[in-house]
């Protein structure tokens, strides 16, 4: 999976190559398998739609059936399908897997079979009209899930049925916002806290999110609950506990390093201080670690305060010293009464903080802007 994410942003020779090592029907499966889970079915009937993927002489072929119901996808050739699209394994590889600047449809071609007129034609519209208005719609879900794609994450949130917008939060404005630049990366993502609890199925509704907000991402999720049934192309689950540092170690050390951490786990403060001490120095130059329900900052039954301040143990009163470090430079030498202080990790590592409300998001990179210059009064010229 990675290796064809990574050849899909180079020279198409690099897909070719990848597709004689691994064979036409392994990589049609692939890139098949991802376009099925991008088809948003529109409200009508079901219909067949026959794909047909080419690769010089040879036809690998699918029958997809697509409808209210959902999206269903095999191998195999259908009989006088009403659809037929068609297009160049190669091209379609580059289009779902590659930046946007990859993507193309020269090669596609998309036909329409209305099949026999009916013996009693329906009066007021002609026949071929009621039947082509399906079709085009049911064409149009998998032409458009063949190509750049590029879904907004609240309509994402609510696809699947994430609470990071809509009622309870309000966050993905939030995410997109800082994450927009990444979404044509082939990052990895790892998200602490999958949902459903005890349910081995339920749950999973942000990791779906993620997986298409960024289509060339890989996304994993961990959970205190095996989740596994949830597991799919691009999308993994592990079962673990956010506050065992080991634990994390050997996640990053299987599946990392990650460009992003999201940290929507037990909101127990004493967790995510545990879960951002391990990880943060883990996490790739560049990325972003998240802490979401920063509100638990200040309910005592989540290890946090209730005077209306927050504590230095609790997420937020986490973000208040990171911004402290991110301005460590900043204090008044000794001399002058300054504090005698030696610099952190995260005070050398984090560059920006950035808060909303019930969630922060930390950037790392190095923070090696030097403070203003001494001959700037420390002190108002005038009072």
């Amino acid at each position: 999976m990675e290796a064809l994410i990574v050849a899909a942003g180079g020279p198409v020779e690099h897909i070719r190559a990848l597709i004689d090592h691994y064979g036409a029907d392994a990589v049609a499966q692939v890139v098949v398998d991802d376009v099925r889970a991008r088809i948003v079915p529109p409200a009508c009937d079901e219909e067949v739609v026959q794909l047909d993927l080419r690769v010089g002489d040879t036809v690998v072929d699918h029958v997809l059936r697509v409808g209210a119901g959902g999206v269903t996808v095999k191998p195999g050739r259908a009989d006088a399908p009403p659809l037929l699209v068609e297009q160049d394994l190669v091209e379609l590889v580059a289009s779902v897997f590659g930046p946007p600047s990859a993507a193309s449809a020269v090669t596609r071609r998309v036909s329409t079979d209305f099949g026999e007129a009916p013996e009693v034609p329906r009066a007021g519209k002609p026949w071929w009209l009621d039947r082509a208005e399906p079709l085009a719609r049911i064409a149009h879900s998998v032409v458009a899930a063949c190509g750049p794609y590029r879904p907004d994450l609240g309509e994402l949130a609510v696809r699947f049925g994430s609470d990071k917008w809509g009622g309870v939060h309000w966050y993905t404005q939030h995410y997109d916002r800082h994450f927009a630049h990444l979404r044509d990366r082939p990052i990895r993502l790892l998200e602490i806290g999958i949902g459903g609890y005890i349910v081995p199925t339920a749950g999973g509704a942000s990791l779906r999110m993620w997986k298409h907000y960024f289509p060339r991402a890989l996304v994993y999720g961990i959970d205190k609950f095996d989740k596994s049934p949830l597991d799919e192309q691009r999308l993994t689950t592990i079962v673990g506990d956010q506050n065992d540092a080991a634990f994390l170690t050997d996640v990053v050390e299987r599946y990392g390093p990650f460009d992003i951490v999201v940290d929507d786990g037990s909101h127990l403060n004493s967790h995510q201080l545990a879960s951002f001490e391990t990880l943060f120095p883990l996490l790739r130059s560049g990325g972003w670690y998240v802490i979401e329900d920063l509100q638990t900052s200040y309910w005592p039954g989540y290890g946090g305060t209730s005077t209306g301040r927050t504590g230095p143990a609790t997420g937020a009163g986490l973000m208040g010293g990171l911004l402290d470090g991110l301005h460590h430079r900043d204090n008044l030498p000794v001399e002058a009464g300054g504090p005698q202080l030696s610099p952190s990790y995260t005070d050398e590592t984090v560059v920006g903080v950035h808060l909303y409300r019930g969630m922060g998001f930390v950037e790392k990179g190095l923070n090696c802007e030097p403070p203003l210059p001494g001959w700037v009064p420390r002190s108002p010229l005038f009072a």
